[in-house]
C-alpha cells in the first residue's frame, strides 16, 4: 500500500477501546472471506483505496467511513455505497507528502494525518 494513515496504530487502539471496533486486514484473504467480513460489519472504516470496492458486499443500512486526504477527494466509493444503500461518511485529513508521493507527481499518493479533533469525531461516528 502506498498511502498510510499517520498514527494508525494509536487510532486503531482508541477505536478498539472506546468504540469496540474490530480491525481486519484483507491482504491474503480470499474474495469470499473479504465479502463475508464486509457483509457482517455494521461500520466499515478504511483509507481510500481499491479495497473499498468490497462495499458492494455490505448489507443495507451499514455505514462506510472513508478517510481521504485533502488533495485527493474522490466520489467513487460514495457512489458504490449509494448503489447498495449503505450510509456514507467521508473524513478528509491533511496530506503529508512523502518521497513516493512526490515522485508520482499527482495527488492521491500522500500519507494522511487526522487532527485530534477529527479523530474524536471519527470515534464518535463509529460509536453511534
Amino acid at each position: 500500500m502506498h498511502r498510510k494513515l499517520i498514527g494508525e496504530e494509536a487510532l486503531e487502539q482508541k477505536l478498539q477501546s472506546e468504540a469496540g471496533f474490530t480491525s481486519s486486514q484483507f491482504t491474503g484473504k480470499s474474495l469470499s472471506d473479504q465479502a463475508n467480513t464486509i457483509y457482517n460489519a455494521d461500520k466499515i472504516l478504511s483509507l481510500h483505496g481499491a479495497g473499498l470496492t468490497n462495499v458492494i458486499f455490505a448489507k443495507e443500512g451499514s455505514t462506510l467511513i472513508e478517510i481521504m486526504d485533502e488533495a485527493f477527494v474522490n466520489v467513487n466509493f460514495w457512489f458504490y455505497a449509494n448503489l447498495v444503500n449503505v450510509d456514507y461518511v467521508s473524513v478528509i485529513g491533511e496530506s503529508i507528502d512523502t518521497d513516493y508521493s512526490i515522485s508520482k507527481k499527482r495527488p492521491g499518493y500522500a500519507d494522511i494525518a487526522l487532527s485530534d479533533d477529527l479523530q474524536r469525531k471519527l470515534i464518535e461516528t463509529v460509536k453511534s
